[in-house]
């Protein structure tokens, strides 16, 4: 039978998902930042490492087998918790503009092949000049 790492090493289990976590707290924080500064140059790479981390995460939350709640960890959650909240709305802020420019040319777009210019031109002058 094998004994689960948590069992056997119970503080260095801890440790581990501590550091998991602050990292993803640090990755998501630096995604934040750029979504508030408009730097989306790094939002693949910042991207690419939050899932990575996100996969170390969930590896490192099944060796919790058998550990008891533990207040840094818990408090760890928190910061983390309300660091992805701060992501999610900067993420929303974003989605909202993207969306209201995406309207903007649609409109625009429409606009313009509605305005009659080139349907009262043609009426006038033909096509190239040709009356049709």
């Amino acid at each position: 039978m094998v004994i689960p790492e948590a069992t056997v090493y119970p503080n260095r289990v801890e440790t581990d998902l501590l550091e998991v976590m602050q990292r993803l707290i640090n990755v998501v924080e630096d995604e934040t930042d750029c979504l508030r500064v408009h730097d989306v140059s790094q939002l693949a790479s910042q991207l690419e490492k939050k899932n990575r981390i996100l996969l170390e995460f969930k590896r490192a939350q099944k060796t919790l087998i058998g550990v008891g709640e533990s207040s840094a960890l818990i408090s760890r959650a928190k910061v983390l918790k309300a660091a992805i909240g701060r992501n999610q709305s900067a993420i929303k802020l974003h989605l909202s503009a993207t969306k209201e420019f995406a309207n903007f040319l649609e409109e625009e777009n429409r606009r313009h092949e509605t305005d009659g210019t080139y349907s009262r031109l043609i009426g006038i002058n033909g096509v190239n000049g040709i009356i049709v």
